[in-house]
């Protein structure tokens, strides 16, 4: 008796152990679960066949799918045709020696969308693979920025390439970065062959000598322009506009007027300069055509394309002969002042200009305002103005060239290029880019942030000032290996994969003292004509990403060992009552094999008699109910095996029920035990009530009958409901209180009576007198005193 209760309290101990280490399983369990299931990231696990096995939120949600509806598919099945090739073709790549692939996918559904993916294969000592593990991340955003970044640049030269007034770009370096196809039309040089070229090559064609221009006033801001080689000049802010005679270009006389401004980032920097030109050589030859005479310049004034007046105080004196000049009528300007159709934003400005140049003050001939059309509409014009002698007094002669469409195309270029500089800017990951000499030319405020150097302080240097910053040694990184595909990189970059132009790795090293991961990602930058013109790299980190995958693999790892180590069975089950797994000791309580286990409903193991008492459980499962109860299986041998069951369920996000948890313990040995405690109590119970000698059970604490025999009955007078549940106080029995008291101190201090005699009452209060002998009864597994005594009363 003291060796069973022994084994049942080390049993019980055992059990409480394993059911703390379960639910501390289930605790990691679940908290790895729930840092897959949060991910932004798309994660999905498959059997080698593409199966889905496991799928988180993020994946069924960018496919459109419920989780219920995602598990047990085809991966294929939600891929298109390109993106299943691509997929197949990168998987069966996947090897024992060669377990992860990179690569990205392109979806022409209604909307297209890219997603960047990994994939790993988990394979088996002997290289079988069993699983596919993917992550994946929409990258839409990044591609659809950098299509945009590029096209950006692309308009943007081709806006320049198509101006129709000649034009060309220098950086801080004087060499030309833009010229445009009517610059060339006028120099005779094209762009092919003074892209990239400094040291003033754009003077030659002008100057026939290299030699600084306007342009390079406006970079340098400075104000010592020599007014002998220019013959008008303006500076409007950061600004110049001049008119320059070049009595060699085209082998003629030519009167050039030009304008450069500067070129800012968006620190305020200057980055460069652009200038545009304008052949006006006629305009200059039909002013002293009219100052020749008013009847030629009356007849030339009539065949120019261009608004043409003179006026003389504060009237017109004379506009073109049918002008619609901003749909004004000739006779329209015949009582309007000349600032009346001039914008607020620089009437005055015209106004004092006018008036000024009539009393032989030195003012701009040429300058760009804006106008008010006859219907209220707001236009930009180049108005060229000088003083001539009209009627034998002082007047002013001016022409004025609509320039809408080019002002318009001015400020779209601006915008576009400060639309172009704040993407790159505003990226959320680190980004810089280089030209082709290696010159860092974009530096962005996230790089700023990771790397803590200013834009301001690198950029512009070469000779890998970047990877300085990264490495503390100037040497060759990702964004190098565009420019030149023969160049070694270190061994920090784990894996580089070639996606088209792109360059794709990750990067592990230490930086500021720890150990950092990096996504990074390398692409050209083009022109117009297809030539690479630099590179751009941005860098994401995935340091957090890679740590818990490291942390998750361990968990994994040590979950597996101690499922496959317990000494209890567990036993999974899905919404169908498959099994989808069973740990070594599962499999041994069943007497069969994984693979005889694994797929097999819970029914194929259930005693037939149970059939509805398993029913009954699963409905209970499915209502959320966790509960222990013990029931009967059917080993694979037909033996039946006894077990101590705890379920609990567990559904899918939606709330459907997606199967149950069930930790098993054999206690088949125990109903064995029970049974034959059960037998032997029911012999005890013949024996107990067959006894001629009075015998009654009560309880230690209050003495109360749980069972009489029937001799008792008999010679006490009582009936059975009548005693059972009362103690001998409450029905009298005791007819000396005192030897009671006896009783119970000898049962105190010795657990047993032999022989006590003593006078007892029945239940016609007669007095009787009886030898009681008693002692301690465990039965059911209560303590109760069994007390037997023969009446000598005769």
């Amino acid at each position: 008796m003291k060796d069973r209760d022994s084994n049942d309290a080390q049993l019980i101990k055992e059990i409480e152990e394993l059911r703390r280490k379960i639910e501390r399983l289930q605790e990691s369990e679940a908290h790895f679960r729930n840092i897959i299931e949060d991910q932004n990231d798309l994660v999905c696990c498959t059997l080698p066949d593409l199966t889905i096995t496991f799928a988180n939120k993020s994946f069924c949600q960018y496919y459109g799918e419920e989780k219920g509806a995602v598990v047990g598919r085809k991966l294929t099945q939600l891929l298109s045709d390109p993106e299943r090739i691509v997929v197949i073709t990168k998987l069966a790549s996947l090897n024992q020696s060669n377990t992860i692939a990179n690569f990205n996918l392109k979806n022409h559904s209604e909307t297209v969308t890219w997603q960047e993916w990994r994939a790993r294969a988990i394979t088996k000592p002997d290289g079988q693979i069993t699983e596919f593990q993917l992550v994946g991340r929409d990258i839409t955003k990044y591609v659809t920025a950098e299509i945009a970044l590029k096209n950006s640049e692309t308009r943007l030269l081709n806006i320049i390439d198509f101006l129709p007034d000649p034009t060309f770009v220098i950086d801080c370096d004087g060499q030309v970065i833009a010229w445009n196809q009517a610059i060339e039309e006028i120099s005779g040089v094209m762009s092919e062959d003074i892209i990239g070229k400094g040291n003033y090559e754009y003077a030659l064609p002008f100057y026939g000598e290299r030699r600084p221009m306007l342009i390079d006033k406006a970079i340098t801001q400075t104000d010592d322009i020599d007014p002998k080689e220019y013959n008008v000049i303006e500076k409007k802010k950061d600004t110049i506009l001049a008119e320059v005679y070049l009595p060699g270009l085209q082998g003629s006389e030519v009167f050039i007027w030009a304008k450069a401004t500067p070129i800012f980032d968006t620190d305020g920097k200057i980055v460069g300069a652009i200038e545009s030109i304008r052949d006006i050589t006629k305009r200059k030859k039909a002013e002293r055509a009219l100052r020749e005479s008013e009847e030629k310049f009356r007849r030339l004034a009539e065949t120019i394309p261009a608004f043409i007046f003179v006026y003389q105080g504060n009237k017109f004196k004379f506009v073109n002969s049918g002008s619609t000049y901003n749909s004004y009528d000739e006779s329209d300007f015949e009582n309007m002042n000349f600032w009346d159709v001039i914008h607020p934003d620089h009437k005055e400005m015209v106004k004092q200009r006018g008036l000024a140049r009539q009393a032989g003050e030195d003012v701009p001939n040429n300058y760009e305002i804006k106008v008010i059309t006859k219907s209220g509409k707001v236009r930009w014009v180049d108005l060229y103005a000088a003083l001539v002698d009209y009627e034998g007094k002082p007047a002013v002669i001016g022409v004025v060239y609509d320039i809408t469409k080019r002002k318009n195309a001015e400020m779209e270029l601006k915008e576009s290029q400060q639309r172009l500089a704040d993407i790159i800017n505003f990226l959320p990951d680190p980004t810089f880019a280089i030209n082709v000499q290696g010159e860092i030319i974009t530096w962005n405020r996230a790089m700023e942030r990771t790397t803590k150097v200013a834009a301001k302080d690198i950029l512009g240097k070469g000779n890998h000032e970047y990877s300085q910053v990264f490495y503390g040694e100037r040497r060759p990184t990702l964004i190098d290996l565009v420019l030149d595909s023969t160049i070694e990189l270190g061994s920090e970059y784990r894996l580089i994969k070639r996606d088209y132009d792109n360059i794709v790795t990750e990067l592990e090293y230490l930086f500021n003292g720890s150990k950092k991961y990096f996504l990074c990602k390398a692409t050209p930058l083009y022109d117009t004509n297809g030539q690479v013109v630099g590179a751009i790299e941005s860098i994401r980190s995935i340091t957090k990403r890679i740590l818990a995958e490291e942390a998750l693999k361990k968990s994994e790892e040590s979950y597996r060992r101690i499922v496959e180590t317990a000494n209890e069975g567990i036993w999974i089950i899905d919404d169908k009552t498959r099994t989808v797994f069973a740990n070594r000791k599962m499999c041994e309580m069943l007497a069969c094999d994984p693979e005889d286990l694994l797929g097999k409903k819970l029914a194929d193991f259930i005693d037939p008699e149970w059939f509805k008492l398993g029913e009954m459980h699963l409905r209970r499962r499915k209502k959320g109910i966790i509960e222990q109860h013990e029931f009967k299986f059917r080993k694979k041998n037909g033996d039946s095996l006894w077990a101590l069951v705890s379920a609990t369920p567990f559904f899918n996000e939606d709330g459907t029920y997606a199967g149950s948890l069930r930790m098993i313990t054999d206690i088949t040995e125990r109903k064995k035990a029970e049974d034959a405690l059960r037998a032997s109590e029911e012999k005890f119970f013949k024996a107990f009530n067959s006894s001629p000698t009075l015998m009654t059970i009560t309880t230690v604490a209050d003495g109360k009958y749980i069972e009489v025999n029937d001799s008792f009955l008999n010679v006490t007078g009582y009936t059975r409901e009548e005693i059972q549940g009362k103690s001998a106080l409450e029905i009298n029995f005791w007819a000396n209180p005192s030897e009671r008291d006896k009783y119970i101190k000898m049962i105190l201090d010795g657990g047993k009576i032999r022989n006590l005699e003593f006078q007892y009452l029945t239940k016609q209060g007669k007095k009787r007198i009886g030898l009681l002998s008693a002692e301690p009864l465990l039965l059911h597994g209560e303590q109760y005193m069994i007390n037997s005594f023969t009446d000598i009363t005769e």
